[in-house]
């Protein structure tokens, strides 16, 4: 896979709220060539409403991505 050219920056979510049945509710990928920066996630609530065995790990997952957070963060934040 090529590298991507263009550049994310300067991304604001804010009083996100809602439900998902995926275990990985937040996911950012960004390129190693063109990173992702200025993004913000303020106040963001998600509820897992998968299968009630897979409840745990529900987890987001930031790859190349230079994020703040702000507020409220569930799932927990990338690291």
């Amino acid at each position: 896979m090529k590298p991507s050219k263009v550049s994310i920056s300067d991304v604001h979510y804010i009083n996100i709220r809602g439900t998902t049945t995926s275990k990985v509710a937040v996911e950012l990928l960004c390129s190693s060539s063109n990173p992702c920066q200025g993004i913000y996630m303020n106040n963001v609530n998600l509820q897992y409403e998968g299968p009630p065995k897979e409840n745990l790990p529900f987890s987001s997952n930031c790859t190349n991505a230079k994020v703040a957070y702000f507020g409220v963060q569930n799932p927990p934040p990338c690291h």
